[in-house]
């Protein structure tokens, strides 16, 4: 992790890349006349906060990050507003949703939970697992990243609001505010269930956020997993999808499940 000033001095900002409530990502690079170019990659992406206490919440958890993780997004330091990022040139998994085979799409979710068992065992939850916050390098490697919302893990937050996305929250977060493990898995499913099968909300037919949050509290239902998809595939997503948080697979099942292993037979149908 480099020592960075807190000016704007020895970088400079490129084409926006993001925006979101927190605020904006832009493509950033080192000035190659400043010595920290020659600690830093010649293209980073920088994201620039409107909060102060955004920035500090996201740079807490990636900075535990001490070691390079394949498969969590690469920090390399903040200053002033601003987060220094792996810069991710393959964009995040919504632009590839629906678009993908399920051998291919079993390739992407081995990488997010390798990077979930990281995460886990670190006793954290990510809190905002979806498409949209996995990125992709340049050769398709998946990278967790956007920390804004994690906290430890076993947190039961009935007064700070609940975090997360609306479509991807776990029933119990919805109706109790119970943060561990099984509510990233949870997400987990949701997110695949995208990726398999290209449709825009995992709960159709509800226009709002609090809709769906209504929805799912008040009704013993999961998203609607289609006929179409393979046995493996299936089950995976059934595995995730459980409304009793205690029943979810972990994430070192789930890397052990035939979804994941399958490589080079077709999966059935």
């Amino acid at each position: 992790m480099a020592k960075l000033n807190d000016s704007d001095q020895w970088w400079e900002r490129g084409r926006v890349l993001g925006v979101g409530s927190y605020g904006v990502v832009y493509e950033a690079r080192p000035l190659p006349d400043d010595p920290i170019s020659l600690i830093l990659p010649p293209l980073m992406a920088v994201k620039s906060f409107i909060s102060k206490d955004s920035l500090d919440r996201e740079k807490q958890f990636l900075s535990i990050f001490k070691d390079d993780h394949p498969n969590i997004i690469g920090y390399y330091g903040c200053s002033d507003f601003n987060i220094f990022l792996e810069y991710a040139s393959g964009g995040d998994l919504k632009k590839t949703c629906g678009g993908l085979s399920e051998m291919e799409v079993s390739e992407y979710v081995k990488g997010i939970l390798l990077g979930l068992k990281d995460i886990h065992q670190l006793g954290l939850v990510h809190c905002d697992i979806k498409p949209e916050n996995i990125l992709l390098t340049g050769d398709g490697v998946p990278k967790i990243a956007d920390f804004g919302l994690a906290m430890k893990a076993g947190v039961i937050n009935g007064t700070d609001g609940r975090r997360g996305t609306p479509e991807y929250m776990a029933p119990e977060v919805i109706t109790h505010g119970v943060y561990n493990w099984p509510c990233d898995i949870w997400a987990l499913g949701c997110t695949v269930l995208k990726m398999l099968t290209g449709q825009k909300k995992v709960w159709e037919g509800f226009p709002t956020n609090k809709d769906i949050k209504n929805f799912v509290a008040k009704h013993d239902v999961v998203p609607i997993i289609p006929d179409g998809l393979s046995f493996e595939a299936k089950d995976f997503l059934q595995r995730c999808l459980v409304r009793d948080f205690w029943n979810r697979w972990n994430v070192e099942s789930l890397l052990s499940h035939p979804f994941v292993l399958r490589k080079t037979k077709e999966f059935n149908s």
